[in-house]
């Protein structure tokens, strides 16, 4: 009866510590622009990125704070969650390789999200710099 008693959390401790070495992805953004109180610098982190093989791809964190969405040509266009109401939507698109992406420098706008679902542009000069990192097949 005691053997039993061992074996079961034995168990319990190989199936977690299995699952917590599955791999695992990253996304990072950093968002710079200029508002009313001047120049803001806002840094995104996250671990477990997600990075979807469907048409079209889409990569980022599972809690879409930053989410990079892959045409069928292989262009991505980028939103990144500043905050609670704040969003970077991107202007233009860049190359996004299989396995993840890194860019620096894309232009885009930052903008205050309403509570009707109405957006007001903060900041029409805004720069994103970010990498997603796909997780081992």
């Amino acid at each position: 009866m005691s053997r039993y008693r061992l074996i079961v959390p034995l168990l319990l401790v190989a199936a977690v510590t299995g699952c917590s070495s599955a791999p695992s992805g990253s996304a990072s953004a950093v968002v710079t622009y200029v508002d009313e109180s001047g120049e803001q610098r806002v840094e995104v982190a996250t671990e477990g990125a997600r990075c979807d093989e469907a048409e079209p791809r889409r990569l980022g964190s599972p809690d879409e704070e930053i989410v990079f969405v892959v045409a069928v040509t292989g262009e991505a266009t980028f939103r990144v969650r500043l905050g609670d109401e704040l969003s970077f939507l991107s202007k233009g698109t860049a190359s996004a390789p299989q396995g993840g992406i890194q860019v620096d420098g894309v232009t885009g706008t930052v903008v205050r999200s309403g509570i009707s679902g109405t957006q007001t542009r903060v900041s029409a000069e805004a720069m994103l710099s970010a990498e997603v990192v796909c997780p081992d097949s």
